[in-house]
């Protein structure tokens, strides 16, 4: 594996997952989407493992995709649909691990990051976190599930407020509408978080992992949304708007 996610398996039964891409904000492209699926394919029937911390290294969790990276393949149908899949595959993962998975927020939680948190079962959020899904204002649509997973969360109106202006929320407006757990002080997060994976870890791993089936089972499988996602993402190559987009991203 690169330096793209850091890896801290404890004797404690804590494994730590950080993005570490500081330089460009954590964005996702796909080798850490790529790693990302790997450590969770390692996690399935782990014993050893009883709870799972995603973080961020740096000045932020996640700021999105890297669309350095988005705009190399959105030529290439197979290329481009790959890629949102192996997306969809890993924040589906999270949620279907047995361990419960505490996400870590700070900085910067935008577009494909916020996809990411939203796998999570339980957000903690420092207080100076800025929130929100800015796919919008790139001409593009949500390919990782934010159309799905954030209306179970928020609501219709709320969800379609985040989602058609692309503004970004406080984290206390975040908790206040239920996107987040917790709102933390920036100086006491990891404190928290670290206390949060603790308690998780005395638990029985069966009955979390009832719990984790059980809650989801009340909301549905968004698995027939998640594909009518990407198909949509998928339209807007044909579209004027999305491609001046690129250009514009590119400084053609």
């Amino acid at each position: 594996m690169s330096d793209a996610l850091r890896v801290e398996k404890r004797p404690d039964g804590l494994c730590r997952l950080r993005l570490n891409r500081p330089d460009k904000l954590n964005a996702l492209n796909d080798e850490l989407v790529s790693e990302l699926r790997q450590v969770q394919q390692r996690l399935v029937g782990d014993p050893e493992t009883r709870v799972v911390v995603l973080s961020g290294e740096g000045r932020s969790f996640c700021a999105g995709a890297d669309l350095t990276d988005f705009s190399k393949i959105h030529r290439d149908p197979n290329a481009t649909r790959n890629t949102l899949w192996r997306l969809r595959d890993v924040i589906r993962g999270f949620e279907e691990l047995a361990q419960p998975v505490v996400g870590v927020l700070h900085g910067h939680v935008l577009a494909g990051g916020l996809e990411l948190a939203m796998g999570c079962d339980i957000l903690v959020a420092a207080r100076s976190t800025l929130i929100g899904d800015q796919h919008i204002r790139r001409n593009l649509v949500p390919g990782g599930g934010n159309t799905q997973r954030i209306p179970q969360r928020l609501g219709r109106t709320q969800a379609m407020d985040l989602l058609l202006t692309g503004r970004w929320v406080s984290a206390e407006e975040a908790l206040s509408m239920g996107l987040v757990s917790r709102v933390i002080d920036d100086e006491l997060l990891e404190k928290t978080a670290e206390e949060i994976a603790h308690t998780l870890s005395q638990s029985s791993p069966t009955a979390l992992a009832d719990i984790k089936r059980l809650v989801s089972s009340a909301y549905g499988s968004p698995a027939d949304g998640l594909e009518l996602e990407i198909d949509a993402v998928m339209r807007r190559f044909e579209n004027p708007e999305f491609l001046r987009s690129m250009k514009d991203f590119h400084g053609d």
